[in-house]
């Protein structure tokens, strides 16, 4: 009787963790599909819409953004030196903007002292005023967080702006921004749009809207998962499409950036070649202008490919995305063709086979890895092919490239993009649109979060699409 009773509450002991288990189970996999539908709430930030709570007052006029700018079609991730990824105006540093290094500027008057390109002219930044405004003791408290942002010390400020370069977005931006709320830096994800002038720091990244000089940092989540958010006076802007959402990211090797080839947003057949800092001069040339193939056999993939963005050209590579310490091998076309500014040239590694010509279709452009997104590859002026951009290491999503400057023809852009994409580059209209008219500045309501996680309301929030197909090839920038 004693062994019968025993074996009987074996058995119920076995069967209690068995259904135990099974409920276990039953949890964990209802919390993994819950945590693949989790969407993170983003905020839409208009061009010359104040901020709900900025860093510096923007009526004092520290920026200005452009409006009407129809943003260039690529989604997902892109690396911060692909050619034409940003862009600019032709409008030189005023007076300099290099002040003593400690954040002082060269005059008394701020408004004639370090300004680029004018401070009521469209895609531009008061860099000195931005300075001064942060080093004065009477502002040390935002001092304080602004540093603390950008991962700086309080008095490293006015050296750090001095290493900062102005450019325009010319595609609509995923960012982590700031606000300055109850003596604090308040974190929130948003999209910058289209033709929102920036200041970005040595790697190319955003670092400082302009307008408020709220400081930014880069955007962790994936791009296919947010629901943005139109608020606080920031209208739906007419060119916006929900699944053409791009993050920036830096270049293979986390190079630094010594020069920005940027396309003007006043003259989209101009580049400018802007080198890195406030203290530069600008070199201007047509973007048809002829590119050599530089020298990349025996080069890290990494410097390989950031030799061809620094040269104006778009780097790509065939199969899988190669390690930055891979040895290349040889490029396609091979080194000393001439080319177009910002065509692409594949990138040959020691597993992979030269072949005589180049291939016809599109090569994915090669960049630097993305924890997220797969994002798409910018080729500015590729008349023929279309080669998709490769995300080095993005495992789930895959955007297809854009060539910005294709003239005639072009491959098609999957990406995200409404339009199906043309592969030249899109004529950036900086006529203003009858609906994209800004609101007036927004009272302070409401404290936004940071990486705020949401679910998608259909009439209330638009959401990127879900994750792509196997079939799509991955994509980012070099």
């Amino acid at each position: 009787m004693t062994m019968r009773s025993g074996m009987q509450r074996a058995g119920i002991s076995i069967a209690r963790r068995t259904a135990l288990l099974a409920i276990f189970a039953l949890v964990i996999a209802g919390i993994n599909g819950c945590t693949s539908d989790q969407m993170f709430a983003v905020r839409a930030v208009a061009a010359n819409v104040s901020s709900l709570a900025p860093f510096f007052d923007e009526s004092k006029g520290l920026g200005k953004d452009v409006t009407g700018l129809q943003p260039d079609t690529p989604s997902g991730v892109q690396a911060s030196n692909l050619p034409g990824l940003y862009g600019g105006t032709e409008e030189q540093p005023v007076d300099g903007s290099s002040g003593d290094g400690n954040g002082q500027g060269n005059g008394e008057d701020d408004d004639s002292t370090g300004v680029f390109g004018g401070s009521t002219k469209p895609g531009t930044c008061l860099v000195t005023k931005l300075r001064k405004f942060l080093t004065d003791p009477g502002n040390s408290a935002k001092a304080r967080e602004w540093a603390k942002v950008l991962d700086i010390r309080q008095d490293q400020i006015g050296k750090y702006i001095d290493k900062l370069t102005p450019v325009v977005l010319r595609h609509d931006t995923l960012v982590q921004n700031h606000d300055f709320k109850g003596g604090k830096s308040v974190s929130y994800d948003s999209l910058l749009q289209a033709g929102i002038a920036i200041l970005v720091d040595q790697q190319g990244l955003p670092a400082v809207k302009c307008s408020c000089g709220n400081p930014l940092r880069p955007f962790t989540h994936s791009a296919d998962k947010i629901s943005v958010k139109f608020e606080h006076g920031n209208k739906k802007w007419k060119s916006y499409k929900p699944h053409d959402a791009m993050v920036v990211q830096a270049p293979p090797g986390d190079a630094k950036v010594d020069r920005l080839q940027l396309i003007d947003v006043q003259n989209p057949d101009t580049v400018i070649a802007r080198d890195a800092g406030m203290d530069t001069e600008d070199e201007t040339f047509q973007k048809d202008a002829p590119r050599t193939v530089p020298a990349v056999t025996q080069q890290r993939y990494a410097d390989a490919a950031n030799a061809l963005a620094a040269e104006g050209l778009t780097p790509a590579y065939e199969g899988e995305q190669p390690a930055d310490d891979a040895i290349v091998t040889g490029s396609n076309p091979p080194e000393g063709t001439d080319r177009t500014w910002g065509e692409s040239v594949t990138l040959l590694v020691a597993s992979q086979s030269p072949t005589p010509t180049e291939s016809t279709t599109g090569p994915t452009t090669a960049g630097p890895t993305s924890p997220t997104t797969s994002p798409t590859t910018v080729d500015p002026t590729s008349p023929t092919t279309s080669p998709t951009t490769v995300d080095p290491t993005s495992p789930t999503t895959s955007p297809t490239t854009v060539d910005p400057t294709s003239p005639t023809t072009g491959g098609s852009s999957t990406g995200g993009s409404d339009d199906g994409g043309t592969g030249g580059l899109p004529t950036d209209n900086i006529s203003a649109s009858a609906s994209e008219a800004t609101s007036p500045e927004p009272t302070l309501s409401e404290s936004p979060t940071s990486s705020e996680v949401v679910s998608a309301e259909p009439g209330i929030s638009d959401t990127a699409p879900g994750e792509p197909t196997s079939g799509e090839s991955s994509v980012s920038t070099a």
